[in-house]
């Protein structure tokens, strides 16, 4: 295995682009990695001639490796968060109806100030974080290593 190092070109590969603030919204109750997944995905297939993706939902569970319902979930969640929305086209008779537009994502403040759960349980867990390197000590003379 090669070492990845987002910096480098890689040929022949392409690569999901995806906002970082989107990881705030890891904070939101229901929100989870296969979520943002699931944006990626609407995202890779946003198609900008038309201004929308239309991946079927057997295609999004297909593509992410989850089952229709767990894909439906997650659509559910991106567009009560609004990362997405999602437009029906009711005089199609096609299978696939739903269309797809990916959303620029709140930054951290905006997304906090919006759901303050979400900056709650974000402050919990940086103060874990935070607990757990208070314990740590500078040595500074060799004769207080502990070996």
């Amino acid at each position: 295995m090669a070492v990845y190092d987002k910096k480098n070109k890689y040929a022949g590969m392409t690569f999901y682009k995806r906002p970082k603030d989107t990881r705030y919204y890891l904070y939101l109750e229901g929100v989870n990695a296969g979520t943002l997944m699931i944006y990626d995905i609407i995202s890779d297939f946003f198609n900008t001639q038309l201004g929308y993706a239309f991946p079927s939902q057997d295609r999004l569970s297909l593509e992410s490796g989850m089952g229709r319902d767990t894909v439906g979930n997650h659509v559910r969640k991106l567009l009560k968060y609004g990362l997405i929305v999602v437009q029906e086209e009711k005089s199609s008779r096609a299978y696939n109806r739903l269309r797809y537009i990916p959303q620029m994502p709140l930054d951290k403040g905006e997304l906090f100030r919006k759901y303050p759960q979400a900056r709650r349980k974000y402050e919990r867990a940086e103060k874990k974080v935070e607990d757990r390197y208070a314990e740590v000590e500078t040595i500074t003379s060799p004769n207080d290593l502990r070996f």
